[in-house]
């Protein structure tokens, strides 16, 4: 009999139902050849990248190809790094310790926002650059123009053509919908999307403005009522747009539909925290052997992952503590460049990385019973495969998550070339359904192929 493997996280326990477990691990659908629609494949490592920058941990960071070499733009506390292709780093300036980061880049210039202010890199020199009687929140670029989000109010700014470094005050926009206060402005390559507290707008393009004062203007159909309630949640993926919303949702959009990603079990992870704690959630997307990754990350409180694909979440966990280290991220040189807000280095995401810089990676996942009858489980068995020979735990509870649960035993999981493996655990007991569940355990360095669970058939 085939048992249910869990292609996500989602804990149904408090509600009743059962706990499904998907931790550094994701689902892949397959050809249902076998009656088996899904596997379970490892999640990436994470391995040392570029390491000996000074002024302290990381706070934001940049890379685009085809500007500046590809380089990656970083600050580092106070200082403010350019690293290239073979990692030579060279300081470039100082900004503020305090203030939030972010990071925006044209052909030939880099702008470095700390809320309130800018700072502007073009090849040669890096200076402040001088507003005109207002500050800036974010930065972002579109169609040879800086936007800025205004630190104070419902207005966001633009540049001039080709130059972050001179803005005029009267090129600006007022928030339509709302009156709210301008939170974070991002940009797609058609649009700019101006997040306020309580609602987003989205602006277009002019073709032939009349004057710069006229280059954007407002779509009337761009108005989402969903706000921002943390600025560097934002995330963007080809047309998709991910965020944190005021309302402790999180939602992807495509041009102008918000559709909430959030389920009940990540909206009761959200909602257990406070609002100034949400406010520090951080974002980013990578892509990687076809899967599109949203990472969500409350520091030091938990880490999810959305599998756009298949529209499941996953946990990520560094052993040791309740997030992952991979809390911020960029592509650059043709790889997924990571940083933690707590160290001054950068780390590659690297799916053939069997270790968390060095530490083990736990994968996790859960098997449940598909029959409500009683089922006497005289042995059950993982088809799989893996790169490497060693141990799988497992465990079980009788109350669907919510009470206690056996201690792990381990199992021995061979490694033959080429070949799928079986792993079995006998004289399990008797289960029900939906409250008998079964938790898998891998912490030896190893990449795995989970392709199905079994019971009462013994190994091929």
């Amino acid at each position: 009999m085939d048992l249910q493997l869990s292609v996500e996280a989602y804990d149904r326990s408090t509600t009743g139902g059962a706990l499904e477990i998907l931790q550094n691990m994701y689902s892949e659908q397959q050809p249902e050849t076998d009656g088996r629609g899904h596997t379970l494949l490892s999640g990436p490592g994470i391995t040392a990248y570029r390491n000996g920058y000074l002024g302290g941990n990381v706070r934001g960071f940049l890379a685009k190809d085809g500007l500046f070499d590809g380089d990656i733009f970083s600050v580092h506390g106070t200082n403010v790094y350019r690293t290239d292709s073979a990692g030579v780093q060279t300081l470039l300036g100082s900004v503020p310790a305090s203030g939030l980061v972010t990071i925006a880049a044209s052909r030939n210039e880099v702008l470095v926002c700390v809320d309130p202010g800018l700072y502007s890199y073009n090849g040669v020199d890096f200076i402040p650059v001088v507003l005109p009687g207002f500050g800036v929140s974010s930065i972002a670029y579109i169609a040879q123009r800086f936007v800025g989000s205004s630190n104070s109010i419902d207005r966001w700014y633009w540049s001039d053509l080709l130059d972050g470094r001179t803005w005029d005050g009267l090129n600006f926009k007022t928030a339509e919908g709302e009156a709210d206060k301008a939170v974070r402005v991002y940009t797609t390559p058609q649009y700019v999307v101006v997040f306020g507290t309580e609602s987003t707008e989205v602006y277009g393009l002019n073709a032939n403005p009349r004057t710069p004062a006229d280059t954007f203007y407002r779509i009337s159909t761009g108005a989402m009522a969903h706000g921002l309630l943390a600025p560097l949640s934002v995330a963007k993926e080809g047309a998709f747009i991910f965020w944190l919303s005021n309302k402790k949702n999180i939602f992807v959009a495509s041009g102008f539909r918000p559709n909430k990603i959030s389920t009940p079990y990540e909206q009761d992870l959200l909602d257990s925290l406070t609002d100034a704690e949400l406010a520090g959630a951080l974002g980013y997307s990578y892509t990687q052997r076809g899967h599109t990754f949203f990472v969500f990350t409350v520091p030091n409180k938990f880490t999810l992952t959305y599998d756009l694909g298949n529209q499941k979440w996953q946990i990520r966990k560094t052993l040791g503590g309740l997030s992952w280290r991979a809390e911020l991220g960029i592509k650059a040189f043709g790889k997924v460049i990571a940083a933690n807000t707590n160290s001054a280095d950068l780390f590659e995401i690297d799916l053939d990385a069997k270790t968390d810089l060095g530490v083990p990676i736990v994968q996790e996942f859960t098997v449940s019973i598909p029959v409500r009858a009683p089922l006497v489980l005289e042995d059950l068995t993982i088809d799989m495969w893996s790169d490497t020979a060693g141990f799988m735990a497992m465990k079980f509870t009788q109350t669907g998550g919510r009470g206690a649960w056996t201690s792990f035993v381990d199992a021995r999981m061979s490694a033959p070339s080429y070949e799928d493996t079986q792993v079995m655990w006998r004289d399990l007991g008797t289960a029900r359904a939906p409250e008998r569940i079964q938790r898998f355990r891998i912490s030896d360095p190893a990449n795995v192929m989970v392709r199905g669970a079994r019971a009462n058939d013994g190994i091929d």
